[in-house]
């Protein structure tokens, strides 16, 4: 598929058609206005950044280290680092791709990366065709024209690349786009309560436009899961609890 010209770091189109996160990823959110600010999400955690009156985005990525969680045995959980495109202001579809982090109950650790067309599930990239761990640092990237219901991954780790072309029901918007770190639940060997892996602290970094509006995670007790700060084409997210 081709694509428009990348303008500057946001890739801004200027067409729209009407339309994040499968169950085990989608969490609520309200539309927003582009001021810089924080707002919490029961999941979600990072930056996001809406499009101006009559722009539109058709493409998003950032870079960003893979943590190392540890092998504890007594702590199986998962954490997903991504970019998306839509799906902020709650609408389908959320065109994502990125990876997980997935602890079992063994202490194993498993690092699969995957692509997204909300409402579907996601669809994970076989290990042969791109393959990371813990201390890779990664880019990824979304390619996704306003009104289109097809678009592209990329996934770079050092001198490999892969390129995942994926589709779904609903064309793009492009209204937004995110960089999030998300407590994901019911993947594999992760306990439904969504346990949320000690990730440290992850900078996505070399992002695509400047995040506007920085999300804070909640845990389940109300208190902060994880905190998101802002510094131009980085977004810092820390862990603060399970």
């Amino acid at each position: 598929m081709k694509f428009t010209a990348i303008l500057s770091a946001a890739i801004l189109a200027t067409t729209a058609l009407a339309v994040p996160h499968p169950a085990v990823r989608k969490s609520s959110h309200h539309r927003r206005t582009l001021v810089a600010r924080n707002e919490e999400s029961d999941d979600w955690a990072g930056g996001v950044t809406q499009a101006g009156e009559g722009e539109t985005y058709n493409a998003v990525w950032g870079t960003f280290k893979i943590p190392d969680v540890g092998d504890d045995e007594d702590a199986a959980g998962a954490v997903t680092i991504w970019v998306g495109v839509d799906g902020w202001s709650n609408q389908d579809p959320l065109v994502q791709a990125g990876v997980d982090i997935v602890r079992d109950d063994d202490g194993d650790v498993q690092y699969k990366a995957w692509t997204e067309w909300t409402p579907a599930a996601p669809s994970y990239i076989d290990e042969g065709d791109f393959a990371f761990t813990a201390g890779d640092t990664i880019k990824v990237e979304v390619r996704v024209e306003p009104g289109s219901t097809s678009g592209q991954a990329i996934f770079t780790n050092g001198d490999e690349s892969h390129t995942a072309d994926f589709s779904g029901s609903a064309g793009a918007r492009g209204h937004e786009v995110e960089w999030i770190v998300e407590r994901i639940r019911g993947v594999d060997d992760t306990p439904d309560t969504g346990n949320l892996l000690n990730f440290g602290t992850i900078d996505i970094m070399d992002t695509s436009i400047a995040p506007g509006i920085a999300v804070d995670m909640r845990n389940a007790e109300g208190g902060l899961g994880a905190t998101s700060a802002l510094n131009g084409n980085k977004v810092t997210v820390t862990w603060q609890s399970g």
